[in-house]
Parts: structure tokens; sequence; C-alpha cells
């Protein structure tokens, strides 16, 4: 029995990691490997559950019956209404990390502690191999590579002894060429995003080396939303107010002292780029606004309230990150189902600091990237927030 829950925990580790997008496994078999991991997890789930000899499914949250309502109608809002969206929407086999999201209902909390132990430990080697690379990238040693491109995005890639670089994404740092840590992941933001999620999850709280090493793969990200989570971090973890106070002020003098010493390459296309004028104006290409206009005006309230579909921004030769890509995919219904579900994990929830938590972590991610939270890590990481505290299960089905 114990073997089947450890066995278990590691595959929800490798399911997180995989739903986040490993660049070097984006070919045209991704969703066949995506489906043999999730159908192994799932028959995983299955045994444990029956050698647990339980007649009923017990849920492991005070609100497990709401969410698990939420949950199955989002399944069939966001992936089965493809035939009411017209032709800029199709079936896709997202729909099977769904599946998987509902048993986390189900699992005991210690099988989760350990996913996402695990989660966090293989993000610290993949933080401290793209550490590494930097370090010797700033010191001019020249490392093999791979360049390698990928049919879902038209950027190259360029993966080095374990860890990816983007083009693009190269910087002079007094002389020496710096990158935007990516990780293994297909953006610098989505590993920066992860970092902040091994923070949250306070896994290293006692491993200081370890811990460390997060952060400075966070920061090295270069990833203004990772960043802000970062600090939404120190907000909610520490209680003393001097102490917080003086973290603060520490943040101020290192960011002055970032602007003071900094290329103004770096500090001009990673930050201030970001925050001159419109920030979410950054995060799009093309006539983007012209035609979200004209979808709120002219759309009409059919495509208001459901959207347009999965594809209508790359059918439209647009890039948009931000929640207005959401709006143009999901309509307003989707905004709001969304939004009470997130709502949801953290309704009856006893301690404030935990609402407050989970609910910035999606506002930040819904504004700055907003694709990302339709994610299986994304939702997995504010559910398991939102219980992190907790000891025990509740009500069986």
């Amino acid at each position: 029995m114990e073997i089947i829950t450890k066995r278990l925990g590691t595959f929800l580790a490798l399911l997180m990691l995989l739903s986040a997008g490993v660049i070097v496994l984006k070919f045209s078999f991704t969703n066949a490997i995506n489906l043999v991991f999730i159908g192994m997890y799932l028959l995983l789930f299955v045994e444990h559950k029956i050698r647990s000899r339980k007649s009923t499914l017990t849920y492991n949250h005070p609100n497990g019956k709401v969410i698990l309502f939420l949950l199955l109608v989002a399944t069939v809002y966001f992936w089965l209404l493809f035939p009411f969206r017209g032709p800029d929407d199709r079936f896709t086999f997202d729909i099977i990390w769904y599946f998987a999201l509902i048993t986390c209902l189900f699992l005991e909390k210690s099988i989760m502690d350990r996913g996402v132990m695990v989660f966090a430990n293989i993000m610290f080697w993949i933080a401290l191999l793209g550490i590494a690379n930097y370090v010797l990238s700033i010191m001019g040693v020249n490392l093999p590579y791979m360049e390698f491109n990928v049919a879902t995005r038209d950027t190259t890639y360029y993966l080095y002894p374990g860890t990816v670089r983007l083009y693009g994404q190269d910087y002079s740092l007094f002389g020496r060429t710096g990158f935007r840590l990516a990780g293994v992941f297909s953006e610098p933001s989505m590993f920066g995003i992860l970092c902040a999620f091994v923070l949250y999850s306070d896994v290293f709280r006692d491993r200081l080396f370890r811990k460390t090493i997060i952060v400075i793969g966070l920061v090295l990200s270069f990833s203004s939303g990772a960043i802000l989570m970062s600090l939404g971090y120190l907000l909610f973890a520490i209680k003393r107010i001097s102490v917080r106070i003086f973290s603060f002020v520490g943040i101020g003098v290192i960011i002055a002292l970032g602007i003071m010493y900094l290329p103004q390459e770096v500090i001009d296309r990673f930050f201030l780029d970001k925050f001159s004028g419109d920030v979410i104006q950054s995060r799009v290409t093309g006539e983007f606004d012209v035609f979200y206009d004209r979808f709120l005006t002219n759309g009409g309230i059919g495509s208001l309230l459901l959207g347009n579909g999965a594809d209508i921004l790359s059918n439209n030769n647009f890039v948009a990150s931000d929640y207005r890509g959401f709006v143009l995919k999901y309509g307003l219904i989707g905004v709001m189902l969304l939004f009470t579900l997130v709502v949801s994990f953290v309704f009856n929830d006893r301690k404030r600091a935990d609402k407050f938590q989970v609910l910035f972590i999606f506002g930040v991610i819904f504004a700055h990237r907003s694709w990302l939270t339709l994610f299986f890590v994304f939702l997995f990481f504010l559910y398991y927030l939102s219980i992190k505290s907790r000891g025990k299960n509740y009500h069986e089905v």
C-alpha cells in the first residue's frame, strides 16, 4: 500500500511537470505522451482506492461537493462546447487533464504533499542546472548545444546541457552574455511562475540552499509576474510587521542598486519597457486592440458570452497573453466560471491569509498570463494552497 501511495505522489508530480509544457517533449506525439502518463496515474489512483478498502470516496476539502460540481461544469464548458463556438474552436485532449484534476479532490493530503515535494525537488535541479549554465555563460564558456523548433511556436530553442535558451532572450551583462532562464519550459515566464509556486508551497522552508536556488532561478527568469508573486509571498509569509517592513526596505535597496549598476539594456528590456504606458499592451502583437474592440462592440451576444474558441488568436495571427485573450476565447461566462471555481477553493477557508494568497496568485496570473489559468499545474497548485494547512479529510461522497 505504501508503495502505491508513493508512486501516486510521484506521478502527480510528473503530471504537474508535463502539464507545464516541457519543451523537448513538444512534438507531434506530445498528446500521446501525456495520455500515457495520465492513464498510468488514473490507474494508480483506482488501485490505491481499491486497496484502501473504503466503500466511499472522501473529499479532502470542506467545500468538496461544490468544487466537484464546478470542475465538471468547467470541463464541459471549456473543452466540449466547440460545436457552438464556431470554426475557431475544436476538440482537444486537454480535457483529460481535468479528469486527473478531479481525482485530486479525493487524494489524501499526504499524497498531495509528496507530489508537491517531488515536483519542488525536480524544479530545484532544473533551476540549479540553469544557473550553472548561466554562470558559465557569464564566464565566457561556450557550451555545446542543439538547435530545434516546435510546430506550435514560432521560436528557435537552443538546448544546452540541462537547460533551454530561447532565441532573442540573451543580453549583455558587463560585456558578457547573460540569458533569461527558462529551465526546460517553453518560455522564461513559465519557469519563473513555477519557481514561485514552489516558494508558496513552503516545501523548502527549512532547506535554505534549495530555497535560495529557487529564488535565484525565479529572479533570473526576469518574469515580472513571477517577481510580483514572490513579493506577495513575502507579504503573506512574514507575520511580524517589523520584519515585513525591514524586508521591503531591503528589497527597495536591492532594486535601487540594480537600477544603478545593471546595464541599461537589461533594465529597459525586462523591466521599464513592460511598465511604460499600458503594461498589458506589451503582451500583444498586431492590430489586436482594434480586433478586441470590434469583438466587444460587434461580436454578438453569443460570442460575448461563450467566446470564439481556443484558436481565435492563432487563426488571426495574434499573440495576447493577458486577460483579453481569455475573454476572446471563452467569453464572459468563462471568466465568471473560472473565478467562481477559484473562489470555491477558499470560500470555507478558516485562515484569511490563505484566502488572500490564492486570490492574489490568481489575479496576477490571469492579468499576466491568462492562458496558464486553465493548466493542470496552475489549478492544482491553487487548490493545494487552499488545503495545505489542513490535516484531515472531510465529507464522503
